[in-house]
């Protein structure tokens, strides 16, 4: 094929040029998009097994889901979980000294939910909190769910 010849023609021919340039990386992208598709449900498959088992050790030693302990996940804003956590029903000790502080402050939510983590280990939580720092707040909520408080009174802190 020889060279264009005319303007009309060179533009052409650089339009179809960026055209299928913009196709080669369009292709790759999705070709990466599926590769980390099927990542994402093997790693959330292996997440949710182990969790599953978690949860059944959690019920056993400290009882029912949902009465005495809680699922926290840390979520993406894509809804993918970046991991998940279990905790138990705070000591009231303790609840009780976190609400009378009446402050929000990080220290003040970290030691309650320290207190109430049952799985996994503090700096796998404290490695989540640091991708997705919204989850400690999750984490302090889930613990004034589980220690009965109302939603109003949370938001009232």
């Amino acid at each position: 094929m020889s060279e264009p010849v005319t303007e009309e023609e060179q533009l052409k021919a650089r339009l179809e040029a960026a055209r299928q340039k913009t196709a080669e990386f369009e292709r790759r992208r999705e070709e990466r998009l599926e590769t980390q598709q099927l990542r994402d449900q093997v790693e959330d498959a292996e997440r949710q097994a182990r969790l599953e088992e978690a949860i059944a050790d959690a019920e056993a030693e400290h009882g029912a889901l949902g009465r005495h302990i809680k699922v926290v996940h840390a979520i993406y804003d894509d809804e993918h979980i970046r991991g998940s956590m279990i905790i138990k029903r705070p000591n009231p000790l303790i609840f009780k000294r976190f609400r009378d502080t009446g402050s929000m402050k990080s220290k003040d939510i970290e030691k309650l939910w320290c207190s109430c983590l049952v799985w996994p280990d503090k700096s796998s939580v404290e490695s989540m909190i640091e991708e997705l720092p919204h989850t400690e707040l999750k984490l302090a909520n889930a613990c004034a769910d589980l220690a009965g408080a109302s939603k109003k009174e949370i938001a009232g802190k």
